[in-house]
């Protein structure tokens, strides 16, 4: 008896990147893609290991287009299988996630835990209510979600509660195995402990590529929801289970091709050359016909002349008509000769300039801030002003609250609302003690 099953993650559908419609089809292209090829070879389960939509809340296209997929693989009879990834999870202050919903509506069935007095309660799956352990012939998944900073306490939980099968069992759990461990991650060691219980760790979280031990998979997000992902592999597994041994094959998705260089212009002594020192670089990218793909730009380096003179406007407009880009965005990270030794106003760059400079430097070492630097550093110097003056905890926390909720950063402020949430747990079980 063959069992087979396609094992994904991270849709993120309803992203809208770089507030572009095409991007918002693009991560629905990417997810039918994949329900396409189940179809095609005729599996027998869909797993989504977490992060099927980009935001809790979603607007109507962004459910349309689940149902959309969901429903091709529904009229097949390929049953689907799914956890919340802390995307998904429902917004705070309210029950359900739109994820429930479609668990309710039968598109598929959603592996939700449940909870008494802070521990885990390993229970069956009930038609449209949920569960974490749901039971098919030969088969058996057992779903965990996103558990942030309790995953490793849940995972012992789970070691404690699960039974060893002869049926094939797969944990489907969003999480971060050596990687991410202040945001929620785990040490293998972590999860080790359930390896004689099974058999098949179906991951999800890490938009990278991963497999460990021949045991845990990680097939990353489809389609690149950051820019600096380009270089990274994107797909998902086909898996396959008969006579005792596990075959799994990584297949490339479909994606938009994204471009990411950097520039360095410290040799340049005036800014025609900046120009055609990129346009050099740029000429180099491979670029097929009619891809419109993203091209990112990174200028870096030292000038004598004020960096804020790079016209980054002019550079993405040349670029996106030389290559028809669906998007280009060019980030200017120079810095003037000098200015990091500058200690005072003076006549390369003033203490205001420079105090922007450093910030943006420290900002655009992490690749996923790129798109809200000037936010970021506008916030930096603004939190600095009210604490100089001497200004209320309220007052900074409110201007802090009002640009995390601009800015799309939404994975790293739910990771720490999670973290929050499970102190909070914590100490409640303590007080009960």
């Amino acid at each position: 008896m063959t069992i087979s099953m396609i094992h994904c993650g991270d849709i993120h559908l309803g992203f809208d990147q770089y507030n572009s419609e095409e991007r918002f089809h693009d991560f629905h292209r990417s997810f039918l893609n994949i329900v396409d090829y189940a179809i095609e070879n005729r599996v027998d389960y869909f797993v989504i290991a977490g992060d099927f939509f980009n935001k809790r809340s979603i607007n109507p296209r962004t459910l349309s287009q689940a149902i959309d997929g969901l429903n091709r693989l529904r009229e097949k009879e390929i049953r689907v299988i799914a956890i919340e990834g802390n995307h998904d999870k429902a917004p705070y202050g309210q029950g359900d996630s739109w994820m429930d919903f479609l668990n309710q509506q039968e598109y598929f069935y959603l592996l939700n835990p449940r909870f008494e007095q802070g521990n885990l309660v390993l229970e069956p799956y009930e038609q449209k209510q949920g569960g974490s352990l749901v039971a098919f012939p030969g088969i058996r998944f057992v779903g965990l979600g996103y558990q942030g900073s309790m995953t490793a306490r849940r995972l012992s939980e789970l070691h404690e509660q699960l039974e060893k099968s002869e049926e094939i069992t797969v944990l489907l759990l969003h999480s971060a195995v050596n990687n991410l461990l202040h945001l929620g991650g785990i040490k293998y060691e972590d999860i080790a402990l359930l390896k004689e219980k099974i058999d098949y760790v179906a991951m999800g979280h890490i938009h990278q590529r991963y497999e460990l031990d021949h045991w845990i998979y990680n097939p990353g997000s489809p389609e690149c929801w950051d820019v600096g992902e380009g270089t990274k592999e994107k797909g998902f597994y086909h898996v396959a289970f008969a006579d005792g041994k596990k075959n799994v094959t990584f297949v490339p998705s479909l994606k938009r091709p994204v471009h990411s260089l950097a520039v360095n212009v410290s040799g340049c002594e005036e800014l025609d050359e900046v120009y055609a020192l990129c346009d050099e670089e740029v000429d180099k990218l491979d670029i097929k016909e009619d891809s419109r793909p993203i091209v990112q730009l990174i200028i870096k380096g030292y000038t004598p002349f004020n960096p804020l003179a790079i016209d980054t406007k002019l550079l993405e407009e040349k670029i996106a008509t030389t290559l028809d880009c669906l998007i280009v965005e060019v980030v200017n990270n120079a810095v003037m000769k000098g200015s990091h030794h500058a200690t005072s106003d003076g006549p390369e760059m003033n203490r205001d300039d420079l105090e922007r400079e450093v910030l943006r430097g420290l900002f655009m070492e992490k690749g996923n801030l790129s798109p809200w630097v000037d936010e970021l550093v506008d916030l930096s110097r603004n939190v600095k002003e009210l604490i100089l003056k001497e200004a209320d905890e309220q007052s900074v926390s409110a201007l802090v609250e009002s640009l995390a909720e601009k800015i799309v950063a939404e994975d790293l402020v739910q990771d720490c609302e999670e973290q929050v949430a499970a102190a909070m747990e914590s100490n409640d079980e303590g007080s009960e003690a």
